[in-house]
């Protein structure tokens, strides 16, 4: 990272300061000391770990329910570590049912609801 964009610094003491840490921040840091004697440094391994995020629910199909159509949600996430995304009905995993289709999606998850009921909406 650049040091000009106002997040990054370094102190009096020489302690490098990240604010605002992000995944592009991630890599290799090399402090270096030298005198009229020689040189030396050292370098270390900034891994960042970050919680996933849901970056875009949504749901295609409209808000009525028709029985004889199907309905689609798909949620997109970001996250390092490829995140493993899951789907529950009111907080319960969802039941085997072949209705229930979840298929994995470029950064996501995608279900498909074949033949929804009223509840389901």
């Amino acid at each position: 990272s650049d040091l000009s964009d106002g997040r990054i610094r370094v102190t009096e003491n020489k302690t490098l300061i990240i604010e605002g840490l992000s995944n592009g921040d991630a890599g290799n840091y090399r402090c270096n000391a030298s005198n009229t004697v020689g040189y030396a440094y050292r370098t270390v391994l900034l891994i960042v770990k970050d919680v996933p995020r849901v970056v875009a629910p949504s749901v295609f199909g409209g808000g009525i329910v028709n029985s004889a159509t199907q309905h689609v949600l798909t949620c997109i996430v970001e996250g390092v570590n490829n995140p493993v995304v899951s789907w529950t009905k009111n907080g319960a995993p969802l039941p085997r049912d072949p209705r229930y289709v979840v298929s994995p999606i470029s950064q996501g998850s995608r279900l498909i609801i074949v033949n929804p009921v009223r509840s389901e909406e």
